[in-house]
């Protein structure tokens, strides 16, 4: 028994150290995510067509990048378009989220991973619509 609380505590560690090292966000607890939380994707479903948001999601199921000791992939809410698309959500947006999986945190190469997440990060941007959406509004 302590010798897994040891091994959770090491790996604990190492996610801090891991995120300190890369300015990931850790939340704390003892899952392996790092969440890259620099900059947002905001999408508006409402200037999208129903087929244009489903390239999108499309898009997000296939991004990623495999790594021996983590992988990295971008993911939204998953609430779909017709309610991203309704009509009480008073012109809200989804959001898209790069997030990095470690499996090994004592393996990871801080430089490389943060490349990855910026990677992915603008692989995606293209899909950011905040510019047409205040273009629209203003």
């Amino acid at each position: 028994m302590t010798i897994a609380k040891t091994n959770k505590d090491l790996f604990e560690q190492g996610m801090k150290r891991l995120a300190d090292k890369t300015n990931l966000t850790h939340d704390g607890s003892d899952d392996n995510r790092l969440f890259y939380d620099d900059e947002d994707i905001n999408v508006f479903a409402h200037l999208m067509s129903k087929e244009h948001y489903a390239m999108m999601e499309k898009e997000l199921d296939s991004m990623g990048i495999e790594r021996a000791a983590y992988s990295v992939s971008a993911w939204n809410d998953n609430s779909g378009y017709k309610y991203w698309k309704g009509e009480g959500l008073n012109n809200s947006s989804n959001y898209i989220k790069v997030t990095a999986y470690i499996i090994d945190p004592k393996r990871v190469r801080p430089e490389q991973l943060i490349r990855d997440v910026k990677k992915v990060f603008e692989r995606l941007w293209a899909w950011d619509n905040t510019d047409e959406f205040y273009s629209k509004i203003s």
